[in-house]
């Protein structure tokens, strides 16, 4: 897709290469100015992860499991520890992950709303106490459905102190809000399949926010798979090439999902002088399994 040098008439070209494993966009943009938002998050206090398991030697922080058969029980653990300086009993959950509009990871409110693999774990226990930096393994299932669907199933254990007490206050459209820590590990769990991989670009932008340069890109995931997006761009002066960098990561798109991305360049700061243009390369760079790539054209 390209735009041409005047902003009012929008070229579009339809790319049609199938290359393995990944899946590529390219997209040229000019600038113009728009706002940004900004997101922050923080917790403190205790820690959830995954119990080593021989079984599954390379994981570190996720629990991840790949082509796994309809019907297969996975046994399996999670650490809870209390890094307070106080005993504290933790209530333990599991539950499904769902993406925030500008693709954040995010988790249903409680066990009550799950619909996918937050119901298929049965945790040994839900509720721990600990002492000051003392920790617990706690065993758990997770049964897969003979009808769970192909591709990717998100979800994470997570921990949050039984008492709920208040850690934080805050205003919020003139009334008090009280905010309480859950920490959790994620989950992702792929079912064994015919895995599609298809992404599609819906909006693009190249934008100035003070003196840095700025990317949105509104992307849909039709695939049965996460998606893992980088960008590999060159942005062009009126003197000529100006920076470029390779593989820059822009997030993770679920399954199905529409994300909408706010970049910084995390290069040099935008030009002084004159218009401004970027040549960019969007590639899907998670290496998932059984993995069939293509493109697709924006509407």
């Amino acid at each position: 897709m390209e735009y041409n040098g005047n902003r009012k008439n929008i070229s579009k070209k339809l790319l049609a290469k199938k290359i393995k494993p990944l899946l590529y966009l390219l997209v040229l943009l000019t600038g113009l100015m728009l706002p940004l938002p900004v997101l922050g998050l923080s917790a403190s206090g205790m820690s959830i992860a995954p119990e080593p398991n021989i079984n599954f030697p390379a994981r570190k922080s996720w629990f991840i499991y790949e082509e796994v058969e309809p019907g297969t029980v996975i046994e399996d653990a999670v650490r809870v520890i209390n890094l307070d300086s106080q005993p504290s009993t933790i209530t333990i959950e599991a539950v499904d992950a769902i993406m925030t509009p500008d693709g954040g990871f995010a988790l249903v409110g409680e066990p009550q709303d799950n619909t996918d693999i937050g119901n298929w774990i049965e945790l040994s226990k839900t509720e721990v106490t600990l002492d000051s930096n003392q920790e617990q393994i706690v065993p758990f299932k997770i049964k897969i459905p003979q009808s769970a669907e192909v591709g990717d199933h998100i979800g994470a254990l997570a921990v949050y102190r039984s008492s709920q007490e208040t850690e934080q206050t805050i205003k919020a459209g003139g009334a008090q809000v009280s905010i309480s820590t859950r920490v959790g590990t994620r989950i992702y769990l792929t079912v064994k399949g015919n895995i599609a991989r298809q992404l599609t670009l819906l909006k693009r932008a190249l934008y100035g926010h003070g003196q840095k340069l700025m990317f949105l890109f509104k992307i849909k995931n039709l695939g049965n798979i996460r998606a893992e997006v980088a960008m590999t761009t060159k942005i062009y002066s009126i003197w000529g090439l100006y920076d470029s960098k390779e593989k820059v990561p822009l997030g993770q798109i679920f399954p199905k999902q529409i994300t909408t991305i706010n970049a910084t360049w995390p290069g040099k700061e935008r030009p002084i002088f004159g218009p401004y243009l970027a040549l960019i390369t969007l590639e899907d760079t998670y290496q998932g399994l059984n993995p069939a790539s293509s493109t697709l054209p924006s509407p």
